[in-house]
């Protein structure tokens, strides 16, 4: 794209500047590329999006920074808006777009059973396997060597990743997004802990529109009802959501997180990384949970948790200061029972 004026996108993408140098023409100043703020000779523009940076903002002194709020010290123009994120990433897309694919139409290297529909508009790479009933929607990208199994329905607008696999049954709302090697709708655990025998589960997946589900994450079929994920929730890589788990709408499940069989998280329910969570529980609404948690209790709405088990944040927040200094408490204690031995030994402990 034509490169813009700093004045130019202020005026698309709303906010106002603040100059080190009220001689400084915004006019001349041109915004073609995106830059780390920590590469401070960048002439381009560059966000400030956590506190831990600012020192680094501070040397910055490339064409402008993007801002909250403004603050003194700097060496560029500070572009002060009200989301920062939302606008650095509208900046991502437009000077900074993805790469388009290599491939375009539908590759003659793929197999289509006969019996299924793929709409002309939808783009299939090399190697996709898409198999008998299987119906894919207008836009829809297959990228190399995803496949798809019988009577799966994916949504328009949809990206498979290289590699990603979609269950028998399974069903994709519009714009699903599926990262490389990920798969919907495979076999759960399924053993019994006496006999050691596997049973099938039938019940296949349901991922609402918008549902990101992130590289390798692995959403188990249900036994007989389907596994269900709610609109617009995003799923981070290496994320196991299990057989008949529930998951509501908006909500965030964060890296190496898992979910056990027939568990329910309710909308906009937060999982941090490494959090584990126990079978047939439920977690409330906008519940929070924090990295590394355990859960192995139900949770209701609007809660904010952590530890294992987890349990009210602020709570365990006190109880792991407690234990860093337990040691030490354990040694004023032996030294408090000491005297008090001591004293007792004399004959007067009831002066202590």
């Amino acid at each position: 794209m034509s490169p813009q004026t700093l004045l130019d996108w202020v005026s698309e993408l709303g906010g106002q500047l603040v100059s080190i140098s009220p001689a400084q023409d915004l006019a001349a100043v041109l915004i073609d590329r995106v830059c780390s703020v920590e590469k401070p000779h960048c002439n381009g523009v560059a966000a400030l999006l956590s506190p831990r940076y600012r020192a680094a903002a501070r040397r910055f002194d490339g064409g402008a920074l993007l801002v909250h709020a403004p603050f003194g010290n700097g060496r560029s123009v500070q572009w002060v808006v009200d989301d920062p994120k939302r606008v650095w990433s509208t900046l991502l897309e437009r000077l900074a777009p993805p790469p388009e694919p290599s491939f375009s139409g539908q590759s003659p290297q793929v197999f289509v059973a006969p019996s299924a529909f793929v709409d002309p508009t939808a783009v299939l790479a090399p190697g996709v396997f898409v198999g008998p009933h299987v119906r894919v929607l207008e836009r829809t990208v297959l990228h190399p060597n995803s496949v798809l199994y019988a009577h799966s329905l994916i949504g328009p607008d949809c990206v498979i990743g290289a590699g990603a696999v979609v269950g028998p049954g399974c069903t994709l709302g519009a714009r699903v997004h599926l990262g490389p090697n990920a798969v919907v709708g495979d076999q759960g655990f399924g053993y019994g802990l006496q006999d050691r025998v596997r049973v099938r589960h039938i019940g296949g997946v349901i991922l609402g529109d918008d549902v990101h589900l992130g590289a390798c994450a692995c959403v188990d079929a249900g036994t007989l009802d389907p596994t269900v994920v709610g609109a617009g929730t995003k799923i981070d890589n290496l994320v196991h959501l299990a057989h008949n788990v529930t998951v509501g709408e908006g909500a965030w499940i964060l890296a190496q997180s898992g979910v056990a069989g027939s568990s329910s998280l309710g909308d906009a329910v937060v999982l941090a990384g490494q959090v584990g969570v126990a079978g047939h529980l439920s977690i409330g609404a906008r519940t929070q949970v924090a990295a590394k948690s355990g859960v192995a209790h139900s949770v209701g709405d609007d809660q904010a948790i952590a530890g294992t088990p987890a349990f009210d944040l602020v709570r365990w927040r006190r109880v792991s200061t407690l234990l860093k200094d337990l040691e030490q408490m354990q040694n004023r204690l032996e030294v408090l029972e000491a005297q008090l031995a001591h004293q007792r030994a004399l004959g007067k402990a009831d002066d202590v």
